[in-house]
């Protein structure tokens, strides 16, 4: 069960430093951060890491795949903000750093969420092997 506690808990941190980094980006676009869009796209990543934390709690075998599939998909948004705020983006120096320096916390909370993951997907005993 520690490694399912070690999934919950990176994946918390990742799924609260996306919102954050995600949250800073839509404010460098002038968007609202109560609109429809920003709201819909925080939604959406809430359901997913709450799916994450609840299959990983209930040790389901195949939450490794979708923790694994889930943290592909925000460690390339969080890439995605570290590349448009370095190379694409007119910014002052203090946000590029708060978004650089969030973005790469995130991406190494993902990374470790991956390989508890997938340490958690090695501790599992098949059912035939349990009965005897």
């Amino acid at each position: 069960m520690k490694v399912a506690q070690k999934v919950i808990s990176y994946s918390t941190i990742s799924l609260v430093l996306y919102c954050v980094v995600n949250l800073l980006m839509y404010h460098k676009e002038g968007t609202a951060l109560l609109s429809s869009e920003v709201i819909n796209h925080l939604g959406i990543a809430i359901v997913l890491y709450l799916l994450v934390i609840i299959f990983s709690a209930l040790n389901f075998r195949f939450s490794v795949y979708l923790t694994i599939f889930v943290l592909v998909i925000y460690t390339v948004a969080l890439f995605g903000a570290f590349m448009e705020v370095n190379f694409h983006g007119k910014v002052d120096a203090i946000f590029r750093l708060s978004v650089d320096v969030l973005s790469v916390i995130g991406i190494v909370m993902n990374i470790m969420a991956g390989i508890a993951a997938l340490r958690q997907r090695g501790q599992y005993i098949s059912p035939k092997l349990r009965r005897k």
